[in-house]
């Protein structure tokens, strides 16, 4: 009997944020560029950031744009959004085959309230954006 060990890779992922989901912080990322995404609330009482929604998008300045508005797809999100002031951060992945394997690992690994399915795609793991300050050293 011959067993195989079959290593996952991981991508290291380059995050910009988090940053508040507003106009003037969505207009900063540039038209076109393909990613990753989450929306998330911040909570200092727990030491940082909450992802509630995991997303990926062809066009990450457009989808985020379309959760700014007031008929996003998802009514969850919507009303997260109503609830409490959201925050984003996103990385590139610009290759689209990497996508929705990222955006499987993200979804399986944090379980995001917003997201009711997981995609059927390889978890790929990656980094996270830095959503905790727990660690961090205040004197």
């Amino acid at each position: 009997m011959r067993t195989e060990l079959r290593l996952q890779a991981s991508v290291i992922l380059e995050w910009v944020g988090p940053l508040l989901l507003c106009p003037s912080e969505v207009s900063r990322v540039p038209d076109g560029v393909s990613g990753i995404y989450m929306l998330h609330a911040f909570f200092p009482s727990f030491g940082g950031y909450a992802v509630f929604y995991v997303g990926r998008a062809s066009d990450i300045r457009r989808r985020l744009n379309q959760h700014l508005g007031p008929r996003t797809t998802k009514t969850l999100i919507r009303a997260a959004r109503e609830l409490d002031q959201a925050w984003w951060s996103a990385a590139p992945v610009l290759e689209p085959e990497l996508l929705a394997s990222v955006e499987t690992g993200l979804i399986r690994a944090l379980r995001p309230i917003c997201n009711a399915q997981v995609p059927r795609a390889e978890p790929l793991p990656v980094n996270l954006p830095p959503l905790s300050f727990r660690s961090a050293i205040i004197t």
